[in-house]
């Protein structure tokens, strides 16, 4: 929910095979030191000898192991009963006198590292204090806080047999669903794990964190540390042991000792964005006593409910782009070039770089899946080995075949931690890719593009001469982004020149990506004709538009908090919605003009979410903010401050932005007096007919953003196309067109909902409205047929809308499964 999110108008795709059955789903990984063989190595990702006591890149003589393979899944450890009870009795000795007389702490430390003892804590936390206003009584089951506990605690979920058996073989449902640990508040970044199914019935999860900076990183022994590297812990149990979702999710808030933790604060305000050329950027506030900082990339795949983490690079700057650092092969370093201590990269490695660190997020592509397709399976690095494990040769061989999104792609973050001079890492800060996995292109699709050279090749380059079909084809280029599918995106291609070979060509760009093109012409009025042909194309494909941009400025003046309530801001007509007070409370203080917020009550919570989270739902759902705060969000400006030891929010508001607010409520105060059927279905009905016949989709704004045109641009050329535009100008993009339904339906007494996710292959945005209880999805972009509304994408349930995939960035993600769930 952080950083601009820029969308790509791909058309949709064919909707996807059924997935099959899987066979064998959860590995049992807690276990002891392997035996020697081939494995993945967990710092590097590459695949290296594990002698039994250290990495090695060559296999030693005497071993008999003839090829490298990935370990299946391990076996579980048999304990003699009578040895266990006699170490637990000489452990709970040790342990009273280590609490006691204060000796023996290093054993008692080392013993509680095995999870054979667990001194208890002294310390405690209500549950007020725990959860605050973010998980509440109404919505969730909540426990009894657990406050410095061991970090080798287990945790587990007894299930039904019949449950244990198809979560075994289920290609829908994984471990995380049923039972997971998260370490943050919005429940949407599980922590690295192991999920294993002990005696077929009981599903238990055991921490298994990455080494901290100043430990060896090579040796394996570290690596099962328990939970940590996270400052606050949450375990929630999504469904019951019969499989179905509990109707209160339970959930525990936890902290555990974490010997390894530097003392030094975590750095704050992560924040994650694309530049115009496709490159990730990550920013962050620094923090007083590092001496540098450590970057990481974490995964969580679908198959084994698999959370690793993989270390991207130290540095000693805040604000980096990731071309910034080259890969390194080297056990002994994470980068080869931009790192802390290292010369800066050159351009020739920064252009090979490019998104390259994010590669290992996505297991494989779409562009992947047609070639091996093509050619079944013979294509290098088809059938995935873990797959072949779990699911069988048969099964791992069709997946190869088609793109799986479950599969395929992974829920993907960013991480950093601040060091000391010793050595030692703060606790983690991390942001979420989701916004950006259509945004960040990782390679060309080259299968694609091979496909397309070989029927042009003999038209020697000049698309005049092609087919309609093959010309149209040809304009564009082929890019996998990180959510794995095969874009398509448009070439830009400024008016040609003449080589020296006397050829006109055009060098084109790719908008989005670093990727550059050449293509040939015979005349220039050749040209100018394909231009106009390109430009048809684009008008007459599917509609598709989001754009948001980070929430950061500098320091202003501090002024007293002038901050209210909820319910004392004077601001109910705008019909102000948050999913949490936190959210309702920053929005009615927007609405309100209010210009220093205090959040203390709500920020000091342990459970409480990220203030640019709160402001995005916050945001989104409240129509008004997003016609103030503009497409490049220059209409009102945030800076965290703290005065007095409590945190605030000085906020700066541009001069227009309530002469904005008060003319879109005019217009929708307008629009609601023409419907006449109220709450009802049929209300919802006469709102998409409304914007149907008054309004009109922009597509000169949505062709702009797709040409690159960054949002302050977008801002000087569009001012409404983005939010208020559908209703004042009577036209706008799909973002402009939700927000005016949403406020329209809210007039009338619809609970409604602003939501996003992909439409096709880009994003895009639409509603989601509750009728008699239940949640139903509405696009009013794609049902604009021009006089009227048609019924294709009208009051479906939620998350079945065709070729749209619900995503979690609307809202709090905590609070999404209340308010009609996503598919992401």
């Amino acid at each position: 929910m952080t950083g601009p999110q820029p969308p790509y108008g791909a058309p949709p795709q064919q909707p996807q095979q059924q997935p099959q059955p899987q066979q064998n789903r959860l590995p049992n990984q807690q276990r002891p030191l392997p035996q020697p063989g081939w494995y993945r190595h967990p710092y590097t990702g590459q695949t290296m000898y594990w002698t039994g006591t250290q990495w090695s890149a060559t296999q030693p003589a005497q071993s008999t192991q003839a090829k490298p393979v990935q370990p299946g899944p391990a076996k579980a450890v048999a304990v003699d009963a009578r040895k266990r009870r006699k170490w637990i009795i000489v452990a709970s000795i040790v342990a009273a006198l280590a609490l006691v007389v204060g000796v023996s702490v290093p054993i008692v430390r080392f013993l509680e590292r095995q999870g054979i003892i667990e001194v208890p804590s002294l310390k405690s936390m209500s549950k007020e204090e725990a959860y605050g206003t973010t998980f509440t009584a109404d919505r969730f089951d909540l426990q009894d806080p657990l406050i410095d506990i061991s970090n080798s605690r287990k945790f587990s979920m007894d299930l039904e047999s019949e449950t244990a058996q198809d979560l075994a073989k289920s290609e829908e449902l994984e471990a995380c669903d049923f039972l997971c640990v998260y370490g943050n508040a919005n429940l949407d970044a599980p922590v690295e794990a192991s999920y294993d199914l002990v005696d077929g019935t009981r599903l238990e999860i055991t921490g298994m964190s990455r080494p901290d900076a100043a430990q060896d990183d090579n040796d394996i022994s570290k690596y099962n540390l328990g939970f940590s590297g996270y400052e606050h812990y949450w375990l929630v149990q999504w469904r019951d042991a019969q499989g179905e979702r509990l109707a209160k999710p339970k959930i525990t808030y936890f902290t555990v000792k974490d010997q390894y933790r530097s003392p030094l604060d975590r750095p704050r305000d992560l924040q994650l964005s694309v530049d115009d050329d496709g490159i990730l950027r990550i920013g962050f506030s620094a923090v007083e006593g590092a001496s540098k900082y450590r970057l990481y990339t974490i995964r969580h795949s679908f198959a084994g409910s698999d959370v690793q983490m993989m270390p991207l690079a130290d540095t000693d700057q805040t604000g980096v782009r990731i071309d910034q650092f080259a890969p390194s092969t080297d056990l002994d370093s994470i980068t080869k070039c931009g790192g802390f201590d290292q010369a800066p990269c050159s351009k020739e490695q920064m252009h090979d770089t490019g998104n390259a660190s994010l590669r290992w997020l996505l297991l494989q592509s779409e562009d992947d899946a047609m070639e091996c397709e093509a050619t079944k399976n013979e294509a290098p690095g088809c059938v995935d080995y873990d797959l072949g494990v779990m699911l069988g040769k048969d099964r791992a061989e069709e997946l190869a075949q088609q793109f799986n999104e479950r599969i395929d792609t992974s829920q993907a973050w960013v991480a950093v931690s601040a060091i000391d001079a010793d050595g030692h890492e703060s606790y983690l800060s991390t942001a979420s890719l989701a916004p950006f996995m259509g945004s960040l292109p990782l390679y060309e699709a080259h299968y694609m593009l091979n496909r397309i050279d070989e029927q042009t090749n003999h038209f020697t380059g000049y698309a005049s001469e092609m087919p309609d079909k093959l010309q149209h084809a040809y304009a564009k280029h082929y890019v996998t982004m990180l959510d794995g599918r095969t874009h398509e995106i448009y070439k830009e291609c400024p008016k040609p020149e003449r080589n020296d070979a006397d050829m006109l060509y055009s060098h084109c760009t790719v908008p989005g990506t670093g990727y550059t093109v050449e293509q040939f012409y015979h005349t220039v009025d050749e040209y100018d004709k394909s231009q106009a042909t390109i430009a048809k194309w684009k008008r007459s494909e599917p509609k598709s538009s989001v754009v948001n941009a980070t929430f950061k400025s500098e320091m202003n003046d501090l002024i007293d908090p002038d901050s209210k309530p909820i319910g004392k801001n004077g601001v109910e007509k705008y019909k102000p919605f948050g999913s949490t007070e936190y959210v309702r409370y920053i929005a009615e203080n927007l609405l309100a003009g209010h210009q220093m917020i205090d959040i203390d009550a709500y920020a000091s919570s342990p459970s409480a979410p990220d203030f640019y989270d709160v402001l995005s739902e916050a945001v989104d759902q409240n129509s008004y903010l997003a016609v103030m705060i503009k497409v490049d969000y220059s209409g009102i400006v945030f800076t965290d401050v703290t005065v007095s030891n409590k945190r605030m929010v000085r906020v700066t508001y541009a001069d227009d932005a309530f002469a904005l607010r008060d003319a879109f409520y005019d217009k929708v105060m307008q629009a609601a007096s023409t419907i006449t059927a109220g709450a009802t279905r049929e209300g919802a009905v006469q709102i998409d007919n409304y914007l149907a016949s008054t309004a009109e989709y922009d597509y000169d704004a949505f062709n702009a953003h797709q040409a690159g045109m960054n949002s302050f641009k977008l801002q000087n050329n569009f001012p409404r196309s983005w939010t208020s535009g559908i209703l004042v100008d009577g036209k706008g993009v799909c973002a402009s067109y939700a927000y005016a339904f949403d406020a329209i339906a809210d007039q009338v007494g619809l609970t409604s909902l602003y939501v996003t996710g992909q439409g096709g292959t880009g994003l895009h945005a639409w509603n989601r409205v509750q009728l008699d209880g239940k949640w139903y999805d509405i696009d009013a972009t794609w049902d604009d047929a021009g006089s009227y509304a048609s019924s294709e994408y009208q009051l479906k349930d939620a998350n079945t809308l065709d070729k749209h995939t619900v995503e979690s960035d609307w809202m709090l993600k905590s609070s999404i499964p209340a308010y009609g769930g996503s598919q992401r």
